[in-house]
């Protein structure tokens, strides 16, 4: 019965997308259940970056992280996709029991940029607005890797 509950509570912990930006890093987060994605906000990508992503991830009862890796048209990794992999190294350094995984994000940032400018017909995309955009790619990025884990279990 113990580990029955034991792996309920780990089922209702919540999963955490990051969109990495040399500036910004947009952050998402899932329902309790893992059926939908949140934008919850953007932190500057600065030395501080680390701590306040752990500690979301305490407070947000985090147990699994999906990071965006920006992949090239062609499906390969560039420079950014390796800053991308070291920021992750770095976060997993700090974060032993956590499980982080690379999820490809192309188009994510774009289909966010395209969303918020309809949403806010003709406002400049000034700082305030990028937070928004990231936070909202974070969102796209989580909601695809949510929708790609629903059609796996569909198919097994």
């Amino acid at each position: 019965m113990e580990h029955i509950i034991l792996h309920w509570l780990k089922e209702m912990s919540r999963i955490l997308a990051i969109d990495f930006g040399l500036k910004r890093i947009g952050l998402a987060i899932s329902d309790e259940l893992k059926l939908i994605a949140v934008p919850y906000k953007a932190i500057p990508n600065d030395e501080n970056a680390l701590s306040e992503i752990i500690k979301i991830i305490d407070v947000e009862d985090v147990n699994e992280i999906i990071i965006g890796l920006p992949l090239n048209l062609n499906g390969r990794e560039g420079d950014i996709a390796r800053k991308v992999r070291q920021f992750g190294g770095e976060l997993k350094k700090h974060l032993k029991n956590i499980s982080i995984k690379f999820f490809d994000e192309r188009f994510t940032s774009k289909m966010a940029e395209k969303k918020f400018i309809e949403k806010k017909k003709k406002i400049p995309l000034g700082d305030k607005n990028k937070k928004e955009i990231d936070k909202l790619a974070a969102a796209y990025l989580l909601q695809n890797y949510l929708d790609s884990r629903c059609l796996e279990n569909e198919s097994t």
